[in-house]
C-alpha cells in the first residue's frame, strides 16, 4: 500500500510535466496539404476531390509552427486569411483562431479535428451555410514551406 501511494502522485507528475501527443494543440502543428474541400458560396454546395484538384492544379498548403506562426499558399480564391500569406494562430478547445496582426479586425475561427491523421478545418456562415470545409494531410519532408 506504501509504494503504491508513491506510485499515484508520480505518475501524475509525469503526466503534468510531459507535452502529451494527444492534445490537440501539439497535433495541428506541421505543414499540411489540402486534399479536399467543400465550399458553399450561393445556394450549391460545391465539391472538389483530390482527383478534381490535381486536374485544375489547385493547391492549398499551410503551416502551422510551434511560435503561434500560421503560413499559407494557395491559388484557391478566398484561403484563411484572403491575401494574408502570413498571421498568427491559437487553439481554444476544438477552434484554431487565425488573426492578421497588421490588422486586429482580420480574423477568423475554424472548428477543427485530427482524424487519422488527417485535419479537417469548417467554418460556416452564421447562415449554417459552409463557407470551407477542408481536409489536409501532413507534408512530405521536413524543409521550410516558404
Amino acid at each position: 500500500m506504501m509504494q503504491r501511494s508513491r506510485i499515484i502522485p508520480a505518475i501524475f507528475q509525469w503526466l503534468r510535466s510531459t507535452e502529451l501527443f494527444s492534445r490537440p494543440s501539439r497535433q495541428i502543428r506541421g505543414r499540411w496539404a489540402l486534399f479536399e474541400f467543400y465550399v458553399e458560396p450561393g445556394e450549391v454546395l460545391i465539391h472538389r476531390d483530390e482527383k478534381q484538384l490535381r486536374d485544375e492544379k489547385l493547391f492549398w498548403e499551410i503551416e502551422i509552427a510551434a511560435g503561434g506562426s500560421f503560413r499559407q499558399r494557395t491559388n484557391i480564391p478566398g484561403g484563411f486569411l484572403p491575401a494574408v500569406t502570413a498571421c498568427q494562430w491559437r487553439c481554444s478547445k476544438n477552434f484554431l483562431l487565425l488573426s492578421d496582426p497588421g490588422n486586429p479586425e482580420n480574423k477568423r475561427e475554424y472548428q477543427f479535428a485530427i482524424d487519422r491523421g488527417i485535419l479537417k478545418l469548417l467554418k460556416k456562415r452564421v447562415s449554417g451555410k459552409i463557407e470551407v470545409f477542408a481536409f489536409f494531410r501532413p507534408m512530405e519532408g521536413s524543409k521550410a514551406l516558404f
